[in-house]
Formats: C-alpha cells, structure tokens, sequence
C-alpha cells in the first residue's frame, strides 16, 4: 500500500526530477586554432553525457580567433564566467592552466592565383571583345586563417562597362563563409572593336549623312565608344561642335531630329529577306533615326523593340 502511494505521488508530480546535466573540459595551456571565430572545441575536448548538450558546448563562440601573427590570452575564469552564463542548467567543471595563449594556424594565398582570379573576371567581362590584358604592379602573397571548413576566392567587378585603360579588380577572400580580407590586382586593359568613325573633318552646324563615317578598327580608350552613332543614327543630325576626322561620334556630339513621339501612333515593319509585313503600333519612346525604342501593340498585349528607321516608322528584322 505504501508502495502505491508513493508512486501515485511520483506520477503526480510529473516524474522523479530530472538529473543535473555534467560536462567536463580541460583549458590546455596554448592552443593552434582555425578560422576565425573561436570555438569551445578549438581549445578542448568536451566530456558530456548528453549528446545535443556536447554540440553545444563544442560549438559555443568565444569571440574572435586571433589574425596571423597575432595571439590571444584566454583565461579560465572568463571561460567559467561566459559558459556558466550560456549554460545555466549545465554543470561545469573546467580544469587545466589557469590562461590559453592562442595562435591561429595559416594558410597562403599566392599573388599568382589572386591575380589569375582577377584575371578571369576580367575575360568575363570582356568576352567576345579584342583585348590584350596586362599585370600591373605587384601583389603579394596573404597570409590568412586556415579555414575550419573551406577558403573560397572570389572576384566581383560592380562597374561592367566595357572600357580600355587602368583597371583594379578587388579578389575577396572567404573564411568559412564570412569575408575575411580583400586583395586588388592591377591590370591595364588595351580595348579593340569596329566602330565608325569621321572620314574627315566636320565644323559645327553641318549636316551630316550617312557617307560621313565608315566602320574601322579603333582602339577603345573609355566606355563612351560604345554609344557611337552609325551610319544610319547620324543621318539628318547637325554637328553641335567641330570634330576631326576619326573622330567617333555619340549622342551628345549631334543634334537629331526627333522622328517618333512616345504615345502616338505608328508604322512597324517587320521583315524577314525580302518580305514585309506591316501593322499599326504605340510608340512608348521619343526616338530619332537609328534609335532602338520600345513599342507596344495595338491591342497593348506585348511590347517590343524595334528600331527608327523613318518618320512615324520602325522596323523589326527577323
């Protein structure tokens, strides 16, 4: 009977109580550690019963992993301090030196292999282009954390226009998924395409036409080439400044008539060989001759591009 009603008791209060978690761990007196947070499990094997409590404890942070060349003291009571506030269910028994002098383990990241990453951001970049590539200065070897995990490299140019001259291509170097320090390889960037160009000198304030330029090999110095007016963009535009012959004429060089409003309507030609089809459509874009703008249907359903090629009319080539 007193059996019963002890256990009757027992499963009223929900179970005998629960036994105090332990765990165990010694502080060693120097360690060698890698990556760049420090981890419990860096500096010691950890002794717990309880499994998911063990992960815990060998993945608790401890703050920042020394850099190369660098160390950094550790001592017991401020591990004790830090886990007994982290764990507060956990009983903890630390034991070993009373500090941890800590040192990171390295690795080395040629200049050779930062430059070649660099190196092939560029060829991304400029892909399909005439371009001769040239190292400038020297970069030197860095010396970083051994990564826990994996080091990765990577090579992110945010401006994309395509120009010659002076380049810095940043390389970032990945700790363990965090970035850790970031290196810039020097190159000077020779730029060659086919753009047209001036076959002689033009004065302000003159009508120009389609024979005034001829398409040449030219050397790309800046991005501005790109936005070359051809043959067909420049016809009927009047020179707004004197420009000599080989010059490369954009936008800003000309003023051009204005030959499709956006919102009214107009002529599209679509043509594919020797045939063409027509059909009414909405202009979404002012545009001159030889602009590419965007228009839409008649039934507003898609929109397109097409290009100027008259008054009131643009043309789509299949």
């Amino acid at each position: 009977m007193a059996f019963l009603q002890i256990l009757a008791a027992v499963l009223l209060a929900g179970g005998p109580p629960n036994a105090a978690i332990t765990a165990k761990l010694t502080l060693p007196s120097e360690a060698r550690v890698r990556g760049t947070e420090l981890e419990l499990m860096s500096l010691a094997s950890v002794e717990c019963a309880d499994a998911a409590t063990r992960e815990r404890l060998e993945h608790h942070s401890l703050g920042w992993a020394p850099a190369p060349g660098y160390s950094r003291s550790l001592q017991r009571m401020q591990v004790e301090r830090d886990l007994a506030a982290a764990f507060p269910g956990v009983q903890l028994s630390i034991t070993g030196a009373d500090a941890c002098r800590i040192t990171p383990r390295t690795q080395i990241v040629s200049a050779s292999v930062l430059v070649e990453k660099a190196k092939a951001e560029l060829a991304t970049l400029f892909a399909g282009r005439e371009t001769t590539v040239r190292v400038t200065g020297a970069l030197a070897d860095l010396e970083v954390p051994d990564a826990r995990e994996k080091t990765e490299l990577q090579a992110r140019i945010d401006r994309r226009e395509l120009r010659g001259g002076a380049w810095s291509v940043p390389v970032q170097v990945w700790i363990d998924g965090a970035l850790y320090q970031t290196a810039w390889a020097g190159f000077t960037v020779e730029l060659w395409a086919e753009l047209p160009v001036l076959v002689r000198d033009v004065a302000r304030g003159e009508l120009l036409s389609a024979g005034h330029v001829e398409t040449t090999r030219v050397k790309v110095e800046g991005d501005t080439p790109f936005a070359a007016l051809d043959a067909l963009a420049l016809s009927g535009s009047v020179a707004q400044r004197d420009m000599a012959r080989g010059s490369i004429v954009t936008d800003r060089d000309v003023k051009r008539a204005q030959l499709v409003t956006r919102g009214e309507p107009i002529t599209l030609e679509v043509q594919k060989g020797s045939v063409v089809a027509r059909s009414m459509v909405t202009c979404a874009q002012d545009g001159a001759l030889g602009d590419t703008i965007q228009i839409q249907t008649a039934d507003k359903s898609r929109q397109l591009v097409a290009r100027v090629v008259g008054r009131s009319l643009v043309r789509i080539e299949l």
